[in-house]
């Protein structure tokens, strides 16, 4: 068996919490609620991985975590792991873990849950959009909410 790691978890809707998991992919599938996939993020310090599950958008019923990028989000509950020299997976430093608790609360997208339970994905879709316009054309009116650079205008 290999060593626990000290991993960050944020289930949608709640804080993230530092936990100690063992260090093995089937743990990391439980985790997250499904096959997992690892996306990489340029913004991102050397050795902080995020993992989620790569199907959430495509379970019956799903919850929006956090932004990614200008149009896409993460549904379901995510894990940030540290990544080795060898591109295995090790336990965050408490930098790391610092930096992907403020990279959540920069990119929350829990306040979009009541669209996504009523299973209206189109209007989460126009508001993605309506995001981008608004930051393409900020003089332009648009409805809703609007995220940008972090902040709520």
């Amino acid at each position: 068996m290999k060593d626990p790691i000290k991993v960050l978890v944020r289930r949608t809707g709640q804080e993230p919490s530092v936990e100690v998991v063992e260090n093995h992919f089937k743990t990391l599938q439980n985790l997250v609620g499904g096959n997992i996939e690892m996306p990489y993020n340029p913004d991102f310090s050397e050795g902080l991985q995020i993992v989620c599950n790569e199907e959430g958008k495509f379970v019956s019923d799903p919850k929006p975590n956090v932004y990614w990028g200008n149009c896409n989000i993460i549904f379901g509950d995510i894990v940030f792991v540290g990544i080795g020299n060898e591109g295995e997976n090790i336990s965050l430093t408490p930098e790391q873990i610092t930096e992907a608790k403020e990279w959540i609360d920069n990119n929350n997208a829990s306040d979009i849950s009541g669209l996504v339970d009523g299973g209206d994905l189109a209007n989460v879709i126009l508001d993605l959009y309506s995001d981008i316009n608004a930051e393409i054309n900020p003089d332009k009116p648009v409805k809703g909410k609007i995220k940008s650079s972090g902040t709520e205008m």
